[in-house]
């Protein structure tokens, strides 16, 4: 791909970013410590809180019954844009080794979820607040979802394999688990709730990033 960085010579953190980046969307499905998607953990949060209102409709899409009407905080393109901005401010707070390249890519890693988000919702994320709402709807048709996502998925890993982050097995066996939940997400029964959806969305994301962390520490 023109003007594309190779993964391989990047500063470790930024080649996971990269890596856990191409995930999809915020339904419980990983591939990534979540950089692309720190803003979905914060949405779950908002789910519970009151802050936004996803209601549950029974064949709201065909993937799964969130409507995602309001959610100007996590999923509008102006608090993505905040929310990667804010990744970046914090890598350069925080991090032992103040790249501006690491804080770039982690910002573009955030920002890739909204994008993604963008091919796969039906027209409810919101360019600003409440208004100029945009969504290609790839979640009416789950099959072609689904496959796009486990390819996005696998792919992810293989770039973690082939850089050295990750040993296979360990990894291989992370992904054969993670399409499992990913499926029963797609074409099993709904949450009971939207708080339900919420609270084991938010338990996933926090134990599937501590297990990526023992992965990817074995691997090194």
């Amino acid at each position: 791909m023109n003007g594309a960085v190779p993964a391989r010579g990047l500063p470790r953190v930024q080649r996971f970013a990269i890596a856990g980046g191409t995930g999809v969307d915020g339904r419980g499905r990983v591939g990534k410590t979540d950089e692309r998607e720190a803003a979905d953990p914060q949405g779950q949060q908002m789910f519970g809180g009151g802050v936004s209102r996803p209601p549950m409709i029974e064949g709201h899409t065909r993937s799964n019954p969130l409507d995602l009407y309001y959610m100007p905080y996590t999923h509008s393109l102006v608090a993505a844009l905040l929310w990667s901005l804010g990744m970046a401010l914090l890598y350069r707070l925080i991090a032992v080794r103040r790249s501006g390249r690491s804080a770039v890519v982690l910002g573009l890693a955030v920002f890739s979820h909204w994008l993604l988000d963008l091919v796969v919702h039906r027209p409810d994320l919101s360019l600003y607040d409440d208004t100029a709402k945009v969504g290609l709807g790839l979640w009416n048709l789950p099959v072609i979802a689904f496959g796009l996502e486990a390819l996005l998925l696998m792919a992810g890993i293989a770039l973690c394999v082939q850089e050295g982050l990750v040993k296979t097995r360990g990894a291989g066996i992370f992904g054969i688990v993670m399409l499992a939940i990913h499926a029963q997400v797609f074409f099993g029964a709904p949450p009971p709730s939207a708080n339900t959806a919420a609270l084991t969305a938010l338990a996933a994301y926090f134990a599937f990033a501590g297990i990526i962390h023992i992965v990817e520490s074995h691997g090194a």
